[in-house]
């Protein structure tokens, strides 16, 4: 099982190459969202990507953000601010849950590759 952030997700609802490429580097593994990613696929989302996004999301496992993820992120927060190697808020939380269920990563986003302890595969559009 992997973890998909928002940008594969994205990819996957599209049906783009970049997401064929996803599911390619995944190997066809069941893929596993971060509540975050929800809130990112359907801010914004037309009512056609909406049920996409629901379509997928009915194949996926949720993951929660919770007390366990919250403290992992400001962990997390504290040692990236010290090396000067920050990432987004949502990334980092996307991270925490990851790093929570011990689940790889699938993204098209680099910066989640500077989250120690982190297994991250990018996939590049």
């Amino acid at each position: 099982m992997y973890l998909a952030d928002t940008s594969a997700l994205i990819a996957l609802r599209k049906g783009s190459e970049t997401g064929k490429k996803v599911e390619k580097a995944t190997g066809n593994a069941q893929l596993a969202v971060a509540s975050i990613s929800v809130f990112e696929l359907l801010d914004g989302a037309s009512d056609s990507e909406v049920k996409q996004t629901e379509q997928l999301l009915m194949q996926s496992d949720l993951l929660a953000f919770d007390d366990e993820t919250a403290r992992i992120s400001a962990d997390l927060s504290k040692q990236l601010k010290i090396s000067g190697k920050t990432v987004p808020q949502l990334d980092l939380f996307i991270a925490s849950i990851a790093l929570k269920y011990r689940l790889p990563l699938v993204t098209l986003d680099g910066d989640f590759e500077r989250i120690p302890n982190l297994k991250v595969t990018v996939v590049k559009p």
